[in-house]
Parts: structure tokens; sequence; C-alpha cells
């Protein structure tokens, strides 16, 4: 039975009891508000303004509850919940793509959120193991100066040509569940000759949060980012930068949150995944960050300056071919990327 509602029931039958008892009704809500006050740990790769508007809105709604936050990127948060598996240290992750997850399924414990009923069937996790809580735009974001007179590439054909060698950045797709999921698109979208070329064409970094820097910088003309991460560099006013939605398809991945099997404050945990996937929730950290929701019942354009999703060419990432694929995928990246 969840904590919450074994304190609730226990309470009230000691309060219905004899009048003798009521001390000992208010010893164990003590007791129980006690337990439930623990710190929730959570992993995320996200960024500190994200974190921060769900942090803030969650510690509100639950003063009694703090939140413990670990932050790396995803794939290195994956890997350390799998060497914690025999003592594990976070309640609650946010990290990951569904093409992924399925790698690191046994870690992770099924839930089934009340806020679940807000979202597409496909979002919710294998056994109910995760949620995709964020809809995840992959654009270009271009430095117009390092163009140096150059035609701005509009589609992913313009961008796969031997043209853009060395001059296009993303993430490491063997590190960043971000950049695998680029990749993925590529092959599923657009074939193998097609991944091969975006192998020769990219330079890499570790983690999608700092891919845009060196566009921002002038260091390279072109990078292949999620439309949040771009759509810091616009807001905050970055000079000589554009953003492009490819004319031959904007690629859709989602973001998961999970909880953590075996977990020291499951109760904890529960709540604020359900918090993430509140619409609440959710229009904070999109007002705060740009990270589109999965839900079906916020409209972004109204609290976003970002293009309504329908008036571009959507091609959703298929992630079950994504999580098949993932070691092939990987071994022939690696084979070009490191050979070119």
């Amino acid at each position: 039975m969840d904590i919450r509602v074994f304190c609730g029931f226990v309470s009230k039958l000691i309060l219905n009891s004899l009048e003798k008892t009521i001390g000992a009704a208010v010893l164990f809500s003590l007791a129980c508000t006690t337990v439930m006050a623990k710190d929730v740990v959570l992993y995320s790769s996200v960024s500190t303004q994200a974190i921060d508007a769900v942090v803030s809105g969650f510690e509100t709604e639950y003063p009694n509850i703090k939140v413990s936050v670990v932050r790396a990127g995803s794939g290195s948060l994956l890997q350390r919940l799998k060497a914690e598996a025999g003592n594990p240290q976070a309640d609650i992750i946010w990290a990951g793509t569904p093409g992924v997850l399925p790698l690191y399924k046994d870690l992770l414990e099924p839930y089934l959120s009340p806020e679940a009923a807000a979202y597409d069937r496909k979002l919710i996790g294998l056994e109910n193991r995760w949620l995709a809580i964020e809809s995840h735009l992959h654009v270009f974001l271009v430095n117009t100066r390092a163009l140096k007179g150059a035609k701005m590439p509009q589609s992913w054909k313009d961008l796969l040509t031997p043209a853009w060698e060395g001059k296009i950045i993303m993430g490491n797709p063997e590190q960043s569940s971000s950049a695998y999921e680029q990749l993925a698109g590529v092959n599923h979208f657009f074939g193998k000759t097609a991944a091969d070329s975006l192998a020769r064409n990219a330079s890499t970094v570790a983690t999608s949060s700092a891919v845009n820097t060196g566009v921002a910088r002038g260091e390279f003309a072109i990078s292949i980012t999620p439309e949040y991460l771009a759509m810091d560099y616009v807001r905050n006013g970055a000079k000589n930068i554009d953003v492009v939605y490819p004319k031959d398809g904007v690629f859709v991945s989602y973001f998961t949150t999970a909880i953590v099997k075996g977990g020291k404050n499951a109760d904890g945990a529960r709540l604020l995944y359900d918090y993430l996937a509140s619409k609440k929730g959710r229009e904070r950290v999109l007002a705060a960050t740009y990270r589109r929701p999965s839900r079906g019942d916020i409209d972004v354009a109204a609290i976003a300056p970002v293009p309504s999703s329908k008036n571009l060419t959507l091609l959703p990432i298929e992630e079950q071919l994504s999580t098949n694929n993932h070691a092939a995928y990987i071994e022939r990246w690696k084979k070009v990327h490191q050979g070119k």
C-alpha cells in the first residue's frame, strides 16, 4: 500500500477510537510526515533553468519534501544507475529517450501516474517504466557570419553534402541520447548512405548542451540540436544566429522521466514524477526553457515564441527501431566517423 494512503487510513482509525488515543494519532501523524518529508534524489540531464522551474513549483506544493539534484549527461546518468544497481542512490531520473531506456528497463520501477491519461498511449513506456513527458524537435542552429557567403542549408539533403564537412557540430551519439536520436532519424528517414555522410561531416562534443557554444563563437557554421537549446541563444540575443526547421522533415524525439527501482524514497519519487508530468509542471518548464510538452492539452505557441507544430513537416522517430538498431547504428557511426 502507498505510504500516503496507509498513514491517512491508520490515523483516521485512531482518531475514530477512544478520546485517549488522540495523542497516539498525533504522534503517528508526525511520524508519517517525517517519513514522507525525506529528500527525493533526482538525476537529470536538463538545464538548471528547467530544474529550477520544477523544483521551485514542487517544493511550494510539498514544502516538507526537498529535492536533491545530480546533473550530468543522459548517457552518464544511465551508466551511473547501472553501476549503482546494488545500492541505488537516485529515486527518480529525468533524462534519456524512449529509444535508449529499454536498454536499462530493469533499473526502472513500473508506475502508472494519474497524469498519464493526458498522454498518447505510445508515450507510456514498456510496462509503465517511463513516461515521455517532452517532445523535442531537432533543428539546425546557424551562425550566418560563419557561413562566409555560402547558402544557408534548408534541409537534411542540403546539410549532408560534402560541402559541409568539418563545418557541423553535434553531440556524440555514443554519449548523448539526443544525438543518438538524430543519428537514428537520419538512418530511418534518409538511409545508411545519408547517415555515413553525417558521420563524415560532423564534429562532436560529449553532450547536447555543449553543442551550440561552438556555433555561437563562430567556430562552426551549423549545429544539429534540440530546438529548446537553439532557442536559448535566440532568447539571449546572440548575434548572427538563425534557427532552421528542415524543410524535408523535423525529427521529433521524446524525453522521459522514470522512477528508479529500489530508490530510498519511492513515495516522494512518485509525487515528483506526477508533478513533472502534470500540466502545471510542463507549462512551467515550457515558459522557462522552451522544452515542448508531450501532453495534448497545452497551447505551446501561447506560452513560448516557437512555431506551431502544425506548420512544420514532422518526422517522429520510431523508438522501437532506435532501440533495436542501437548497437548497429553506433558501430557504423564509429567506423565512419573515426575513419574520416
